[in-house]
């Protein structure tokens, strides 16, 4: 489970600065900044979305919808690992109850 979460958390501070980079390069009149293009990543990739600094160009876009699909799967990484290993546990609690039922 750490080590999953680790490289989800990893993936998307990288995810975010590539992303944060490749807008403020593609979307050059509404990004000002490199900072700016970072802060839109961040805002996107955690769904907030305040709508002050958006995307207008075709590229722009194409690298938010991106952003966006990735970063959603990157967020339900450490929650799919949580679920599996909480699988387990129980299948192992009902395999044990079904063996003290046949036993009895």
């Amino acid at each position: 489970m750490t080590n999953t979460f680790r490289f989800a958390a990893i993936s998307t501070v990288f995810l975010v600065v590539i992303a944060g980079a490749a807008e403020a390069t593609v979307d050059q009149g509404d990004f000002t900044s490199f900072w700016e293009g970072i802060s839109w990543a961040v805002v996107t990739v955690t769904t907030v979305g305040y709508g002050d600094l958006y995307p207008r160009s075709v590229g722009g876009r194409l690298v938010a919808m991106l952003l966006m699909l990735v970063g959603i799967g990157f967020i339900s990484v450490p929650k799919h690992a949580s679920i599996a290993a909480a699988l387990a546990r129980i299948e192992g609690d009902l395999a044990e109850v079904k063996a003290r039922l046949d036993e009895g």
